[in-house]
């Protein structure tokens, strides 16, 4: 009788790393890292004092179940379920975006915009996870925050999000911002307003990597149209919920900036330019002028 191959963590990884690389997963030793560091309850450096540790049955099925997932251009936080997103460890499913680095940036730059003096009232729109809104609270412990999404699966995630990093100052709610009934949101005023809403049109749909098309909730994605729906709707109800001197940070498409821009110029707002990392033009601050 054949005795059983013994997986160690070198082993694996090496397996994992070629497999995934093959059908294209980016960063296939990476993501093969972080699966074991997961199932292990291991920090990236153990797998290197103990690359000889062979693994057990449940825990080979589950990392080979999850790179066979992987392969299927799953994206990984979904595998491993959380992500953290500056200095918050969130749940992520199938239901919610999955935050990204430019969002972070985003964040960052309006907390540090209001590093003197924390905006009172605060307003997400499509907060999804809950990502910015939760940074935001945790942050500005004095103001009070609004995360409103239409999906209902999503505003669940987000309040689990609230009650796992045992933040208080924030209130999570289903609401159609595009509904001009939604009365109880549409009659408050707000210092601030954040949103990442969808902004890839429908020609770009198409084209995306499996991981997004083929896995993240299409509606915080697309707006079915050009991707500028929501801006258009922004620039006009924006003045009826933002405070005399109050602002907003939106994140943005790439090549958008421009007309997204003449849209809040038409409505009388001064408008700045942010980019991320990358050179890209990725966000709009926006007040009346």
């Amino acid at each position: 009788m054949e005795k059983e191959k013994i997986w160690t963590v070198l082993d694996l990884i090496t397996w994992a790393k070629d497999w995934m690389g093959e059908k294209g997963v980016e960063s296939p030793r990476l993501n093969a890292e972080l699966m074991l560091c997961k199932i292990l309850c291991w920090q990236r450096l153990d797998l290197y004092t103990r690359f000889d540790r062979p693994l057990v049955q449940d825990e080979l099925a589950k990392f080979k179940s999850w790179i066979k997932r992987r392969v299927g251009r799953e994206p990984l936080q979904y595998i491993l379920g959380d992500v953290d997103f500056l200095g918050l460890n969130l749940i992520v499913n199938p239901s919610v975006l999955i935050p990204r680095p430019e969002t972070e940036m985003m964040a960052e730059k309006i907390i540090d915009y209001y590093s003197l003096s924390e905006p009172k009232n605060i307003l997400d729109i499509g907060t999804g996870s809950g990502a910015l809104a939760l940074s935001l609270a945790q942050k500005f412990v004095s103001s009070e925050v609004m995360g409103i999404d239409i999906s209902s699966e999503a505003i669940e995630i987000a309040k689990e999000n609230a009650s796992r990093n045992k933040i208080n100052n924030i209130k999570l709610s289903v609401v159609n911002i595009l509904d001009t009934t939604e009365k109880n949101i549409l009659s408050q005023k707000y210092d601030l307003i954040v949103s990442n809403p969808p902004y890839i049109s429908t020609e770009d749909f198409v084209n995306l990597e499996p991981e997004l098309k083929n896995h993240e909730p299409k509606i915080a994605l697309t707006d079915n149209q050009d991707g500028m729906h929501f801006y258009r709707k922004f620039a006009e109800m924006f003045d009826s919920i933002l405070t005399e001197n109050g602002k907003f940070f939106l994140e943005i498409g790439k090549s958008q900036e421009s007309m997204i821009s003449e849209m809040f110029a038409n409505q009388n707002y001064n408008i700045k330019i942010h980019s991320d990392l990358f050179g890209v033009n990725r966000f709009i601050e926006g007040a009346r002028n």
